[in-house]
Order: C-alpha cells, then structure tokens, then sequence
C-alpha cells in the first residue's frame, strides 16, 4: 500500500475544505469482492480526542487531522501520524503572525527552518538550543519545501482572484501576496501585542513570522527521520490588531488558501 500524506493543521477551518473533498476511494484493493460497503467508506480514527481522516485526495492517498492548538497539542498530533501511519511526508499548515516588516496580511511563508522562541535552557544550553539534539533550528525537507513554494505560487497566479471574492480581498486589504521562503519562531503564546513581538524580533532576527505550533511539529520529525513542510498565511503583524476579525479570516481566507495550495501540491506530486 502506498504510504499517505499526512496534513495537519492548526485550526479546524484550515482543513475542512479537504475534509469535503476527501474520496472514499479505499487506499489498498479489497480482499475480495464481497466485502461489506462499510469497509469502503472513508475512515475516520479517532485518538486522544483528535479525529483522523483517512482517504484519498486527487488520487493520493492522505491522512488529514486537526492538532488543536499549542505545541504540545502539535507534537501529540504529529507523533501519532508518524506512529500510526508512517506517512511519506508531513505537511502542517495554518496561520502566523509576521515578524517581518516585508510580509503583509495575506503573504504566505514556507518554512526553511523553524526555532522554538520560548526555549531557554540557560546556563545548561545555549538560548533556543534544543538539549541533547544540539540543533536550535529545524530545517524543513528540501523538496517539499520546494513543492509548497511552487503550489504556493501557483494558487496565487491561477486562484487566488478567482476563489475569492473581490469584497473578501477588499475587506482583508488582500493586494497581491507573495510567497516568501524563512525561518519561523514558535512559542506556546498567541502574539497580539507590539512589544512580544518587538522582543521576538531582537532575539531572532532572521524569524519571519510566528506561531505555536511549527518547531514542536518540526522537533517531532527531526527525531523521527520524517519528512515534512510547514506552509503559513500571515493573518496578522503580531500587534494589538492581532485577534480582529482572526475567526473570520481563518474561515474565509486561510481555509481557500490551505485548500488551493495543497491541491496543486497533491495534483504535482501525483504526476
């Protein structure tokens, strides 16, 4: 049986659209021809209070589930997947904050390699070291990395006016977004005030956006030999404008963009 994808995501919207458009096309051939229909529907396993949606989508099979929020929520998800499935690649996706003066609401980030913003074990290890795998940064998997750039790219050029609205671009102030490859801060705290960010910025330059669940994700599949990506829609700058209509974003416009990159990704990658 050929491995599956594994997707998760931080907010339920961000997967909801592939939830409808899950096959229940069964990833293995039947035993036998008079297998029970039940044995032919989508499967969904539920562990840990987590709901995992087994399936296929545009012909690859996919493992599709939604962490809950917070690193440690994220790296229970994650080491699940890996354990219970043995997935060929990881994908995360969901929504950050941008660090970045260059990124604007609606840009999308793909990680290059993500940093634990909150990890101090001084004097022990160095500030953001994680102890005893000597490494502060988590690079992502090369060609995934590249993948999600190209599908990335792709929905903006071929979807992004078409799926949505110009009246959800004009409320959101969506212009053209762009596609930037970075580094990513996560921390178990939601970043709506201009001096956390500020902080963040100083002690890590080179971040480009933040979030809370990206490195715990990243940590589980460094240790796991998993490949895997993490895609971000910036949905906010990380200030005090941060939690303004966040729901409504998630929902509207995060949730399209999960859905027309990974399409294009998954429509790639089977060819």
């Amino acid at each position: 049986m050929t491995a599956p994808i594994a997707i998760i995501s931080a907010m339920p919207d961000e997967v909801s659209q592939l939830l409808e458009h899950l096959s229940s096309e069964r990833l293995e051939q039947p035993a036998a021809a008079s297998e029970s229909r039940a044995q032919h529907q989508l499967r969904v396993d539920r562990r840990a209070g987590r709901d995992y949606h087994s399936g296929t989508l545009w012909g690859t099979p996919v493992v599709v589930a939604f962490s809950r929020w917070g690193k440690v929520a994220a790296a229970s998800t994650a080491t699940h997947m890996i354990a219970q499935y043995a997935p060929a690649e990881l994908i995360f996706t969901g929504v950050a904050g941008a660090l970045s003066p260059d990124l604007r609401i609606g840009d999308m980030v793909v990680a290059r390699d993500l940093i634990h913003h909150d990890l101090d074990a001084t004097p022990l290890f160095a500030r953001h070291e994680i102890p005893l795998l000597g490494v502060s940064k988590i690079p992502t998997t090369l060609h995934i990395r590249a993948g999600l750039q190209r599908a990335a790219d792709r929905f903006l050029a071929e979807d992004f006016a078409r799926v949505l609205p110009a009246q959800q671009r004009s409320d959101f102030g969506l212009g053209q977004p762009s596609v930037v490859q970075g580094e990513v801060s996560s921390g178990d705290s939601f970043i709506a005030d201009a001096s956390q960010a500020e902080e963040i910025r100083a002690n890590l330059p080179q971040s480009v956006c933040v979030e809370m669940e990206g490195a715990a994700v990243a940590q589980v599949c460094w240790e796991h030999g998993q490949e895997f990506g993490v895609l971000r829609t910036i949905s906010d700058t990380a200030d005090h404008a941060a939690p303004l209509d966040f729901p409504r974003f998630v929902k509207e416009i995060a949730s399209s963009y999960s859905y027309g990159v990974l399409r294009h990704y998954l429509q790639d990658r089977a060819l």
